[in-house]
């Protein structure tokens, strides 16, 4: 007879009835036996494996960490610890944690024992890390397992999620516009190191490029950075950044080009524009233009038509001179169609050719990958702008001289002025006919006296047959 389910080390009493076909019963006498030891640990885990939670997470800028094995004794008690790289954001001085041999080897070498006990339970970290675990089994006797598999680190916040809405380099597990604005405002940015109040912002690269690992970051805030936080954008209709409109049709390839005009006279103002087609798998784009700094310097760049032209939010971001980075926010995001992709401002310093070239060009798909991007060649036919519409004026507010860009859809009439904000025209930049393209004007300061005007907010007015359009401007001396 096979008693199952004895425990080790318990003493057991166990008898016998009998009855015969007359119902004529007896029983034997009670006996006893003490089962052995258990010494046989359970087998240890070999698959543990975690995933950042999808749903459950607060706002605390840190998301839950779901845990996963399988294979574990009926019965046994379970352990699971974590315990980090150490030194986020910028892992300069952390390291990848040794397995423990046994839990009290695991609390002296700083494992912390969380509250997991079943598989598909989570753990919510304490802090922003990169975090790894590991767990024990321990049966009924007392036994305990080996240690299992060391798990493979998990981030347990969002690269990107760096502001929320009250602090910068405090998320709230999502990316979204603010956390953008924040890596616009300080693009180009050289990270002085942990103690930098905005080094949260260089998460970039990570240690196998892709946008949910460890970041090994390269103290600079620019196109590696960029690519993450539109990978992870979570915009309108989330988990992407897709708004309900129609994206261009994809061209036949991914291609890029450069558009100069003819050079302004000395210290007017000029538009390099960068052409682009896209067949719908980069996220982004980085380039490189080469030219001579002692004939023009650059001054900004702005996003082209192309850009809004696209179903998902973009951004055009210049980390330093000769340097356009762009992208699309929204990890079901790529660039589609063909035209401006972006707009690169310069100054003319000296008389002489600057000659313009592409140094170098590249594209990012939505895991990080790189894409080719072939030069076009002949170049790419400059097209029309598509709107008729008032650009940025740079800067804003300005202490000397504003640029104000505008574009032209169609020929005609243009009236470009400048008005107090009583009404009062104060200075005429442009009244004539113009053909279809892009434009640049200057305005100093001056009313149309050649008279100084006070510091204070105007209105820039473009008037034009397709409609009438007003920026305002703020002149401070």
């Amino acid at each position: 007879l096979a008693w199952p389910g004895l425990s080790a080390g318990v003493e057991y009493e166990w008898y016998v009835t009998v009855e015969d076909e007359t119902s004529t019963t007896t029983s034997a006498p009670a006996w006893s036996f003490t089962t052995g030891t258990d010494t046989t640990p359970p087998s240890p885990v070999t698959d543990l494996a975690p995933m950042p939670a999808t749903s459950g997470n607060d706002a605390s800028g840190r998301t839950r960490i779901a845990l996963t094995w399988s294979g574990a004794e009926a019965g046994a008690a379970v352990k699971v610890y974590r315990k980090g790289y150490g030194d986020y954001p910028l892992y300069d001085t952390g390291s990848v944690p040794t397995a423990p041999a046994t839990p009290a080897a695991a609390v002296a070498a700083g494992w912390t024992l969380t509250t997991v006990t079943a598989p598909g339970t989570t753990d919510h970290p304490p802090t922003r890390d990169h975090w790894h675990y590991v767990v024990f089994l321990t049966d009924g006797a007392g036994n305990t397992s080996a240690v299992s598999n060391r798990t493979a680190g998990v981030l347990d916040y969002v690269l990107g999620d760096v502001a929320n809405g009250v602090a910068d380099c405090a998320g709230d597990n999502s990316v979204r516009t603010g956390d953008v604005s924040l890596l616009g405002a300080h693009y180009g940015m050289v990270v002085s190191g942990a103690a930098d109040p905005h080094a949260c912002l260089d998460i970039g690269p990570t240690v196998d490029h892709a946008p949910t690992s460890r970041p090994v970051p390269d103290g600079v805030v620019e196109f590696e950075d960029l690519v993450f936080f539109a990978v992870n954008f979570a915009g309108p209709g989330a988990p992407g950044a897709i708004e309900p409109r129609t994206a261009p049709s994809a061209a036949a390839a991914n291609a890029i080009a450069i558009d100069v005009p003819v050079l302004p006279a000395v210290g007017e103002p000029f538009a390099v524009m960068v052409r682009a087609s896209g067949r719908g798998d980069a996220l982004a784009v980085a380039l490189e233009l080469g030219y001579d700094p002692s004939v023009v310097e650059m001054t900004g760049v702005d996003a082209g038509e192309l850009l809004g032209r696209q179903r998902s939010s973009a951004v055009a971001l210049s980390p330093r001179a000769g340097r356009i980075d762009v992208a699309l926010l929204g990890r079901d995001a790529g660039l589609t169609g063909e035209g401006e992709l972006a707009r690169a401002w310069f100054r003319v310093r000296t008389a002489g050719a600057p000659v313009f070239t592409i140094r170098s060009a590249e594209g990012r798909d939505r895991e990080n990958r790189q894409l080719a991007l072939a030069g076009s060649s002949p170049p790419m036919p400059r097209s029309l702008p598509v709107l008729t519409q008032l650009g940025l004026a740079r800067p804003n507010p300005f202490t000397e001289s504003v640029t104000i860009a505008f574009s032209l859809a169609a020929t005609g009439v243009v009236d470009v002025a400048m008005y107090a904000v009583n009404g009062r025209r104060m200075r005429t930049l442009a009244r004539d006919v113009r053909e279809a393209g892009e434009y640049a004007l200057i305005w100093d300061g001056r009313d149309d006296t050649g008279a100084p005007a006070p510091a204070g907010v105007y209105y820039l007015r473009l008037v034009t047959e397709q409609g009438r359009f007003t920026r305002m401007l703020t002149y401070v001396k």
